[in-house]
């Protein structure tokens, strides 16, 4: 082993050794490349100088050629110009000697002119004075005749004027005469012009009567609605039927319901509500009052379409529920402000004015177009106000958005029926698209509508078919109104039996979205005895409010009697060097002033009492 490793140990020596000689000879063959290179480099070096020498030897005598040249150049120049010069000198003293010929024949001429000059001016001088003593003689005969000819025109002139006066006069008379006749006829004129005048606005009066006929028959023609209402107070106001649009100005059918809300939402026969503290209620039409919706959830803002409802809570979570009997679900949706539904279309925008729309409870959000800051949808109708409350109008998701004539700040539809308030709470309504805005009395801040149903209030199984019987048409009753029927129904039967009697009508009529509803007898009696307590509790309420502006009267009596003293007590300041005279004056002057800002107060507090819907009837007296 020992032998082995030693003839390996040789072995590596020999190899290191063999390598090492290896880079020695490659060194020394680099190594004399690198001097050949280098003597080659220097050899080139030496020949570059040498013909850089042999240029620049070559260019000096070139130059000194160039110069020898040049200066044989420069004395032929020289030679040149002394020839020119002395050619020149030669030129201008010939010149010179011409030139003082022609003066003295120019001073020869001049002298022979001015003498001629001098005879031709005598002779001119002696015509002209013969001229003007020709001028002087004929102008003295024409004076001579002139003043012959004014002598007579004088005479002429005192004619002619008389002539012109007399003239003058005759037509002063005439003129007068005129004066007269055209006075006459423009005051025939006048008088047929009154005539039509009132005949015309007459005419126009028939005619306006005329087309109000015809506009209230068609607003009759378009079905009932009903319409709702939050005032700045948080008061509720209701109206239901043609009269709400029927007669805009005399506002009878607007009627005030219980409770405070700060938003409101109709759909057909049902009524929801949000309350300043955000809890949601639900209006009991037999009742006649607010029942609050379990679940514990607060909203800012809701939007009822039959059992759907939406809402959205105090941080933009969207949440649903169907019906009353419903629990709240939160949904997955980007933060909105105000959300709008109408059956399987739902509606929202958010507090940057982004649009959203959703099919349905099972569909998804879709981003749409537009900038909005309140939303209102009935179908395919979406209505919408803008932050500079402009009005826009859109056919469904696929539509596209159009601008619509007024402004509004909160806008409300249901079919064709488009309801809305603007910023000074005016309550407008118009007739769809194509319709014109007709203001209505009274003030709202938030506005709702839905198309009009009565809702039942004796006991018994009423029914209500949106689309009628298309299968036995006028057999069961009257299309959109509750009605009894008495071959689906007995007036001693149960909640079972009716549902059954519903199922059996829609099979009958061929229809799907027929509505039952049973009331029973001790609902409506607990309903009865609800609605006097209710009453009560109104006029309580009122009593109260009464005593309050009462109060709030005599207060602002007091201030402005103590700021009338005030005003007196400074007038008397001021002129205490008038002692009794001015003391009595300021005294006067403030019962005066007094009485004056009472009546003031007081007519205000009429004028606000006069405003419907609304609070200010309370602070009549």
């Amino acid at each position: 082993m020992e032998a082995a490793a030693k003839v390996a140990k040789e072995k590596k020596k020999k190899k290191a050794e063999h390598a090492a000689k290896a880079k020695k000879t490659e060194a020394a063959a680099k190594q004399k490349k690198r001097d050949e290179a280098a003597a080659k480099k220097r050899g080139e070096a030496a020949r570059k100088a040498e013909k850089a020498k042999k240029e620049k030897q070559h260019k000096e005598s070139s130059a000194k050629k160039k110069k020898e040249v040049a200066k044989k150049k420069a004395e032929a120049a020289a030679k040149k110009k002394q020839k020119e010069a002395a050619a020149k000198k030669a030129k201008e003293t010939a010149k010179k000697a011409k030139e003082t010929a022609k003066k003295r024949e120019a001073a020869k001429k001049k002298k022979q002119e001015a003498a001629s000059k001098e005879r031709k001016k005598k002779i001119a001088e002696a015509a002209v004075k013969r001229k003007k003593k020709r001028a002087e003689s004929k102008v003295k005969r024409k004076e001579g005749a002139a003043k012959l000819k004014k002598v007579e025109l004088h005479h002429k002139e005192g004619v002619a004027k008389k002539k012109k006066e007399a003239a003058q006069k005759k037509a002063k008379k005439a003129k007068k005469k005129e004066a007269v006749k055209k006075k006459k006829e423009e005051a025939a004129r006048k008088k047929m012009k009154r005539k039509e005048i009132a005949d015309k606005q007459r005419a126009e009066k028939v005619a306006k009567k005329k087309k109000k006929q015809e506009h209230i028959e068609k607003l009759a023609q378009r079905g009932s609605q009903r319409v709702c209402g939050v005032s700045k107070s948080k008061n509720i106001w209701c109206c239901q039927g043609h009269k709400c649009y029927e007669n805009p100005r005399a506002g009878s059918d607007w009627k005030r319901l219980p409770g405070g809300l700060k938003m409101i939402s109709v759909s057909g026969d049902d009524t929801w509500g949000v309350s300043p503290m955000g809890m949601v209620f639900k209006f009991h039409h037999l009742a006649g009052k607010w029942q609050r919706v379990p679940g514990g959830q607060t909203l800012k803002q809701l939007s009822a379409s039959g059992d759907h409802v939406w809402g959205v809570s105090v941080s933009g979570q969207v949440v649903y529920r169907y019906g009353v009997a419903g629990k709240w679900q939160p949904l997955m949706a980007p933060q909105l402000a105000q959300v709008a539904a109408s059956g399987e279309n739902v509606w929202g925008v958010t507090s940057g004015g982004k649009i959203y729309y959703r099919n349905g409870l099972h569909g998804k959000w879709k981003h749409v177009g537009g900038d909005l800051s309140q939303i209102a949808v009935s179908g395919d109708h979406v209505w919408g106000v803008t932050s500079k409350n402009r009005i826009l109008y859109r056919n469904g998701y696929k539509g596209s958005w159009q601008h619509a004539a007024g402004t509004l700040k909160q806008i409300a539809v249901s079919g064709e029926h488009v309801w809305g308030v603007n910023a000074k709470d005016e309550i407008s309504y118009r007739h769809g698209v194509s319709g014109h805005w007709h203001h209505t009395r009274g003030s709202l801040n938030q506005i709702a509508v839905t198309a009009g149903i009565d809702v039942p209030s004796k006991a018994g199984c009423w029914f209500l078919q949106p689309s009628g019987c298309p299968n036995h048409k006028g057999e069961t009753g009257a299309q959109g109104l509750w009605h009894k029927n008495e071959k689906f129904s007995s007036p001693h039967q149960d909640e079972g039996s009716c549902k059954r009697g519903l199922h059996e009508m829609q099979q009958y009529c061929g229809t799907s979205d027929a509505k039952m509803k049973f009331i029973h007898a001790a609902v409506i009696h607990a309903a009865v005895h609800g609605q006097g307590n209710a009453k009560k509790q109104s006029k309580d309420l009122g009593k109260e409010r009464a005593e309050k502006n009462g109060n709030l009267r005599k207060s602002a009596y007091k201030e402005t009697m103590q700021k009338v003293k005030a005003k007196a007590k400074q007038i008397a300041d001021k002129d205490a060097a008038s002692a009794t005279k001015q003391q009595s004056a300021s005294t006067d002057t403030s019962k005066w002033v007094a009485t004056k800002i009472m009546h003031r107060v007081v007519n205000k507090i009429h004028a606000a009492a006069k405003k419907v819907p609304g609070d200010a009837h309370l602070l009549a007296d």
